[in-house]
């Protein structure tokens, strides 16, 4: 299949065409996003860039790095919470990522999590228990690659 072909004069995407949509800040509701992902796959997308940042809800020793409003641990494993949507922060549940992560299948588009790696992981390197891993002391902005325990806290992420 071609990624790109000419159509009267234009260049046209054929697939993969993807929609980022970035949640830190102020997420959208969990609602809001399953009535959403329909509507960008009959726009032609197929598939959808999750950016999650600090309002993914980290868990063990990474759970310092989610956002202020975090879900406490009993809210992320009530399921009665999540469907009530009864909550006052923006951060999104274990069970509401689930439930993001699920919806593609409803809307036959694919949902991909944009996991920050080694640059743009202010969200973890502005605490102080992470400031260590910072290539440039000063700034939080990205991982020293030369430390183990810089891979270390990559893998923790992607694990989670």
């Amino acid at each position: 299949m071609d990624i790109v072909v000419l159509i009267n004069n234009l260049l046209y995407c054929r697939s993969p065409r993807l929609v980022h949509l970035d949640l830190k800040g102020a997420p959208p509701k969990v609602g809001y996003l399953k009535r959403l992902f329909p509507l960008i796959r009959q726009m032609g997308a197929t598939g959808i860039l999750l950016e999650w940042e600090d309002m993914f809800p980290f868990k063990g020793p990474l759970s310092g790095i989610s956002a202020s409003n975090c879900y406490t641990r009993h809210e992320v494993l009530d399921y009665h919470t999540h469907c009530q949507g009864q909550r006052a922060g923006g951060e999104y549940s274990l069970h509401e990522v689930l439930d993001i992560i699920h919806t593609d299948k409803g809307s036959e588009i694919e949902v991909i999590p944009l996991v920050q790696t080694f640059g743009h992981v202010e969200f973890a390197l502005k605490h102080p228990e992470f400031s260590r891993l910072r290539e440039v002391p000063e700034s939080p902005q990205a991982l020293c690659p030369s430390l183990n325990a810089s891979m270390d806290f990559v893998e923790k992420i992607i694990d989670q």
